[in-house]
């Protein structure tokens, strides 16, 4: 992408200033794609690698691209790291640095939410490898069956459900314990700057993330074990795990179900208007 190309992506109006900062990254659900900057600019970008990838003028460049990523790639496969630049990390002031940045991630994963959350990542990992064979049994039997009885759930609408369901606890099993321990570890320096000028903090903001995720994994959770009775003795431990991960998260953020997201949770102003940071 040409630095052009980037400037005009930041003086357009329509976008909303910061929108990508707690969304969950999930922009084939999002409905506000046109409003992020972010999502033009990797759409833009995405656009642009293909044309040269496809340029005939490109090629010799791509092809030197692959090889330097080979020899990475063997570089990375060997016994002994690739060793660092000397004297690159030798300053004192930033192996302090260093030092705090790994007691505060340690601290981060001690804390019980973290615990918990990676605990439900795993759980939920291994019911999902574990009941594979049966949901898709299901979806298929789903996709099969004829609606019959006009008040009884219609198949191929539980089929949509049960699919859904899977896909919304595939894409936040990890998000949930990732947003988690970014809040976990927002730096003190800028929870007290946040305090002194009265900002949002990170940290809530990354929360709520985590929290919408559980609520919204709770939900899927709900419908596997409507649609698939076999299943639902199974599936109540991971949602009592998840309700106590969701309080430990409130108990740890409680202002983060306040936290106002840019675009989200305030309403935004029609296409076109001028946006303030």
């Amino acid at each position: 992408m040409e630095p052009d190309d980037l400037d005009d992506l930041v003086g357009d109006p329509r976008f909303v200033p910061g929108i990508y900062n707690y969304c969950d990254a999930w922009c084939d659900r999002c409905p506000f794609t046109e409003r992020c900057l972010n999502y033009a600019s990797r759409e833009k970008l995405e656009k642009e690698l293909e044309r040269r990838r496809t340029a005939d003028e490109n090629a010799e460049f791509w092809e030197r691209l692959d090889a330097r990523s080979e020899e990475a790639a063997k570089s990375a496969d060997g016994d002994e790291p690739p060793a660092e630049p000397e004297g690159e990390w030798d300053d004192e002031e930033f192996q302090e640095w260093q030092r705090e940045e790994e007691a505060r991630e340690k601290a981060a994963r001690d804390h019980p939410a973290a615990r918990a959350a990676w605990r439900y990542t795993n759980m939920a990992e291994a019911w999902l490898n574990a009941h594979q064979a049966e949901t898709d049994e299901k979806l298929k039997a789903l996709g099969a069956e004829p609606p019959t009885d006009p008040g009884a759930p219609d198949p191929a609408e539980q089929a949509i459900q049960l699919d859904d369901a899977i896909e919304v606890i595939r894409w936040y099993q990890h998000l949930i314990w990732v947003k988690l321990m970014r809040a976990l570890q927002e730096d003190e320096d800028m929870k007290e700057l946040a305090e002194e000028y009265d900002f949002p903090k990170d940290s809530d903001g990354s929360a709520k993330v985590a929290l919408i995720g559980m609520d919204r994994s709770l939900v899927a959770w709900a419908d596997i074990a409507r649609i698939l009775p076999s299943a639902a003795e199974s599936v109540r431990p991971i949602q009592a795990l998840l309700v106590r991960l969701r309080r430990l998260a409130e108990e740890a953020f409680p202002a983060a179900r306040a936290f106002k997201r840019a675009g989200f949770d305030e309403p935004l102003p029609p296409l076109g208007e001028q946006q303030t940071a």
